[in-house]
């Protein structure tokens, strides 16, 4: 007598070897088989489960409408998986992104960051500058492993049993994804978060729920309008709303449909899902993984033409892919001059003419909360420090700025100094900051919305990177002098970018990383 063996994992007993060594719990059935069973009664055995098959396919055609259908229906007949009927074994080895908000993954984030700008290579000018200036303000000689190991031994005993957050993928309830849509158009986040056309987002739900919907466009409407869900619930999670959301969970629901949608590049809800996912996870201290996102969509941008202010193929929604693209331009350049990498896309191949609903450079809309505008393009930052900050990189840390004479260098740091400057004083005057003290004046940083903390935040963080530049120069020669000016400067900004966090940092999300 043979035995077939029926595994079924259900997670609550052990069982069988396999599921013991593979971490997950099962419950199994044996079913005998006779030994001597012809080779014609298995083909009739067959030919019987393939019609009971082709029958069930057939049923599931004529189902009832998808309107007066439960969420769960829905989700079964939009071809989704069902997350809840996978072992858990097969959900641990879905995407998933490192807890940032667990203390050892994020101690390996920030030294990888300062790995970034130099700060943990002792051969750096920026180190040797960065450990004298410690000493200088401080009296003491700085020991970064000691320090680290003194605020790892601190937080673990105030916080002794925290463990990183296990995050398994779950799709949005219908009903939140409606209420995710609603918020988003209600309040005018468009001009914050230019992903997704507010007048397209019911005719978008809608092809979600059809049946009729052709399978690759829902696939990418279903990552679109999921991506949505979770980055409006992760920013609004106070909202009572949105109390019952899982938006991390969503994330990793939407990163199983990459493998999908990226193969369906003429698609502009493929191109909204990776930005939404960009911009979801950009900010958690994931920088690289963000890049191969804004990677995926540049290409698609390119196809789109949202690179140009005039297309050749003249598309009615072009002023929308424009203002993808001024999205996606600034992401880009912001984890290009954090990284000290090429940037995806490079100016010379863009137009960099700014939307004609950008906000003014004068307003204090930019800088202040208030009720938000369809008329006015806000952006999280300022697209001109984004542009700014291209031409840091260009000029300051590319390969072949790294190779030019040291003259050269500094002309190009005092003419980058100046147009930030220039930039700073067509600020409001109360919403100027300024590095060396820290705060701007007149201005009560409380009063501040998010979007002008960011503002702020992008100016130190110019401002600091110009003037590292000008250390790491003037080190570079025989005399291994740096350039009190550059290091004072640069102490200033570093110091300034630290106190203003201290002080606005009950605006400042908890997945804000940096």
């Amino acid at each position: 007598m043979i035995c077939l063996i029926q595994i079924r994992c259900d997670g609550e007993r052990p069982a069988c070897e396999t599921c013991y060594f593979a971490g997950v719990t099962c419950t199994f059935t044996a079913r005998p088989i006779p030994q001597n069973k012809s080779l014609r009664e298995q083909l009739s055995e067959a030919k019987a489960r393939i019609r009971e098959l082709e029958e069930l396919v057939a049923s599931q055609g004529s189902q009832p409408s998808l309107a007066h259908s439960s969420p769960d229906d829905r989700q079964s007949s939009i071809g989704l998986p069902d997350f809840r009927a996978l072992p858990p074994c097969v959900c641990r080895s879905l995407p998933s992104l490192p807890d940032t908000s667990d203390f050892d993954v994020a101690v390996e984030r920030f030294r990888w960051h300062l790995a970034c700008s130099g700060l943990l290579l002792t051969s750096s000018p920026q180190t040797e500058v960065f450990l004298a200036t410690v000493q200088r303000q401080t009296g003491s000689p700085f020991d970064f492993e000691n320090f680290i190991s003194r605020v790892a031994q601190s937080y673990k005993s105030q916080y002794p049993a925290t463990y990183p957050k296990v995050v398994s993928p779950k799709w949005p309830k219908n009903e939140l994804i409606q209420r995710s849509i609603k918020y988003f158009s209600d309040e005018n986040l468009y001009s914050i978060f230019p992903v997704v056309e507010p007048h397209t987002l019911p005719d978008i739900f809608n092809q979600y729920l059809s049946s009729s919907t052709d399978p690759r466009t829902r696939t990418a409407v279903t990552a679109c309008l999921v991506s949505l869900t979770a980055l409006i619930t992760k920013m609004f999670g106070h909202q009572p709303i949105f109390a019952d959301a899982d938006p991390d969970a969503y994330v990793q629901a939407s990163l199983t449909l990459l493998p999908q949608i990226i193969t369906d590049p003429d698609n502009l809800r493929t191109l909204e899902s990776l930005l939404l996912l960009a911009l979801y996870i950009a900010p958690t201290g994931h920088p690289r993984s963000a890049q191969l996102l804004l990677a995926a969509a540049a290409r698609i941008l390119y196809n789109f033409e949202g690179h140009k202010c005039l297309p050749s193929n003249r598309q009615k929604n072009h002023e929308h892919l424009r203002a993808l693209f001024w999205a996606f331009y600034g992401m880009d350049k912001e984890t290009s001059v954090r990284c000290c990498q090429p940037p995806i896309m490079h100016d010379a191949d863009c137009d960099l003419q700014l939307p004609s609903k950008y906000v003014r450079i004068s307003s204090d809309t930019q800088f202040l909360p208030g009720e938000l505008s369809p008329q006015v393009l806000l952006y999280p930052a300022d697209l001109r420090l984004a542009m700014l900050k291209s031409k840091i990189y260009q000029l300051l840390y590319s390969e072949n700025a790294q190779a030019q004479p040291e003259s050269r260098r500094l002309e190009r740091i005092r003419q980058l100094d100046q147009e930030l400057n220039d930039l700073k004083t067509s600020f409001p005057a109360s919403f100027r900051p300024d590095p060396r003290t820290g705060h701007p004046p007149g201005c009560k940083l409380h009063t501040l919305s998010v979007r002008g903390m960011s503002v702020h935040f992008d100016y130190y963080h110019c401002f600091r990177m110009i003037h590292e530049a000008g250390i790491a120069c003037s080190m570079s020669g025989s005399n291994r002098n740096p350039l009190a000016s550059s290091v004072e400067l640069y102490y200033h900004a570093s110091r300034s970018m630290l106190l203003h966090y201290i002080r606005t940092e009950d605006l400042i999300q908890p997945p804000t990383f940096w």
